[in-house]
C-alpha cells in the first residue's frame, strides 16, 4: 500500500445508504417471488376429494402385482396392498375357482377295492369269519334242518299231511260233517244196536251199549254220509247234580217269612 493511500470504510453516513439501497431490493410482494415449490396462487376447489372417512367406492388405483407373496401391512400404499393381493389371485389354481376334484392337480390314487387297503383294525373275511363260526360248533340253517330231519323231526306241513293221510279230522272239518249229517231231517230216530252196522241211515241215532248203569248205558253215534263213518256225539248221562231233590225240600216258618218281609 502507496504511503498516504486511503482505504474506503463504511461510515454512518454510507451505512444508511446502503442500508436503503438492501430494502429497496427485498420483496414486499409473493409475486416478486420466483414459485419453485408449486405453492397454490389461488383457490382450488376440493369439492371432489376423498376425505379421511369418506367412501372410496369409486376410487380407482393403479398397481402392479407383487413379485412374491405376502402379508399387507399396516400403513402400507393401496397400490402396494392391490399388488399383493392380485399376487394371491394370481397365484391361485383353477380349482380354487371351480371347486372341482377334476380341477386339482397332484391328485392322489383312491382304492377301489379294499383289497388294496391295510388292514389295520385286524377285519377278518367271510371265509375267516365261517371257518371260526365252524370251529366253535356253531351251525347254519341248512345244517340244523338237516339234522332235525334226520332224527325224525317234522314240520307244521309234515304233520297235518301225516293226520290228513290217517283220516284224522279237525273240528271244524268234524262239525260241517255233522252239520251236513243233520241238514234235511226233520224227525230224529233212536235205534239201540248190539254193534254199529257198516252204514247208517240219516236222522237216526244209534245207541250203543257202553257197559255202563243207570241215566249213562249207551253212547249215541250218528252216520256221516259224506264222511262215510260214524260219529260219537255223545252219552245218554244226565247230569242231575246241580238240581234239588224233592227230599232235599222244607217248608220255610213263619218267622223266617216274616225275616225276609221286614
Amino acid at each position: 500500500m502507496a504511503a498516504n493511500e486511503k482505504k474506503p470504510y463504511l461510515g454512518e453516513g454510507s451505512v444508511a445508504i446502503l442500508w436503503n439501497l438492501i430494502k429497496a431490493k427485498i420483496p414486499t410482494k409473493t409475486s416478486d417471488l420466483t414459485n419453485d415449490e408449486g405453492f397454490l396462487k389461488e383457490h382450488q376447489d376440493i369439492s371432489g376429494k376423498l376425505d379421511k372417512t369418506g367412501d372410496g367406492k369409486d376410487v380407482t388405483v393403479t398397481f402392479t402385482a407383487a413379485q412374491s407373496r405376502g402379508n399387507i401391512v399396516n400403513g402400507e400404499k393401496m397400490s402396494t396392498i392391490m399388488g399383493k393381493i392380485a399376487k394371491f389371485f394370481g397365484d391361485m389354481k383353477t380349482v380354487a375357482f371351480t371347486g372341482e376334484y377334476g380341477d386339482l392337480s397332484n391328485k392322489p390314487t383312491i382304492p377301489t377295492d379294499n383289497a388294496e387297503l391295510q388292514n389295520g383294525a385286524g377285519y377278518q373275511t367271510a371265509t375267516e369269519v365261517n371257518s371260526i363260526i365252524a370251529q366253535k360248533g356253531y351251525q347254519t340253517s341248512a345244517q340244523v334242518e338237516s339234522a332235525i330231519t334226520a332224527k325224525g323231526y317234522q314240520t307244521e306241513s309234515q304233520v297235518n299231511a301225516t293226520i290228513t293221510g290217517k283220516g284224522y279230522q279237525t273240528s271244524a272239518q268234524v262239525q260241517t260233517a255233522i252239520n251236513n249229517a243233520l241238514q234235511g231231517i226233520t224227525g230224529i230216530d233212536f235205534q239201540v244196536v248190539d254193534s254199529m252196522p257198516a252204514t247208517g241211515v240219516k236222522g237216526t241215532i244209534y245207541l250203543l251199549s257202553n257197559g255202563g248203569a243207570g241215566g249213562n248205558s249207551y253212547d249215541e253215534y250218528i252216520y256221516l254220509s259224506d264222511a262215510g263213518k260214524f260219529e260219537k256225539i255223545g252219552t245218554t248221562e244226565i247230569d242231575l247234580t246241580p238240581y234239588l231233590k224233592t227230599e232235599d225240600l222244607v217248608e220255610m216258618t213263619e218267622d223266617e217269612i216274616r225275616a225276609i218281609i221286614v
